[in-house]
């Protein structure tokens, strides 16, 4: 019965302890306004760095003379651009099979045409009787004609014919680019270090 007492004493020791840690980190995080201290019975004074709650005496102060240098690494910025880029016509080559007619050329030509004769019956009369004499008679004498006559040049075949067809035409479009603005780079920063202090009155 008599180690009840110490246990039961020590336990609320912790207690108030822990409750005071609470309150530092309120008090640093929030801060609380003198309308709230008065509400919860508390004393609260913010220029001295004092707050105080029943037994538990808490003070805190920025030490200005003593800062603590830290390096911090600061990510680069970007910004979105946007750019009006032309884009070419696509075209493709379809291939198509074609029957190419025969080409001829057409050539004249001087031919030698020769005497041309014919046989003719001639009637006479001879004594008084009609005799008929069969002649040989130059119609046409000998002489050059011109004569035209076609040449195969290209005989026929079929060939293969090259098309190209627009898939899609040239068009003006937008792209959207990132453009660094500032550089990621590292920055050395002042930080302020604070004096805590806890009294405990019991």
């Amino acid at each position: 019965m008599n180690n009840s007492k110490p246990i039961a004493r020590s336990t609320k020791r912790w207690a108030t302890l822990f409750l005071a840690g609470a309150a530092a980190v309120a008090a640093l995080g929030a801060g609380a306004s003198p309308a709230q201290a008065d509400r919860y019975g508390r004393d609260y004074d913010r220029d001295g760095g004092r707050f105080r709650e029943n037994r538990v005496d808490f003070r805190y102060d920025e030490r200005r003379d003593r800062c603590e240098e830290r390096r911090v690494w600061v990510e680069p910025v970007y910004r979105t651009v946007c750019d009006k880029v032309w884009v070419e016509p696509v075209y493709r080559t379809e291939c198509e099979k074609v029957w190419c007619e025969p080409v001829y050329q057409t050539v004249c030509e001087k031919v030698w045409c020769p005497d041309r004769y014919e046989v003719r019956d001639t009637v006479c009369y001879e004594r008084g009787r009609r005799v008929i004499h069969r002649e040989r008679i130059l119609v046409e004498r000998g002489h050059y004609v011109e004569q035209n006559r076609e040449v195969l040049v290209t005989p026929g075949h079929w060939d293969n014919v090259e098309h190209r067809i627009c898939v899609s035409e040239g068009h003006w479009t937008t792209v959207d680019r990132r453009e660094c603005v500032t550089q990621g780079h590292w920055e050395e920063r002042s930080q302020p270090r604070w004096n805590l202090g806890v009294s405990l009155n019991f």
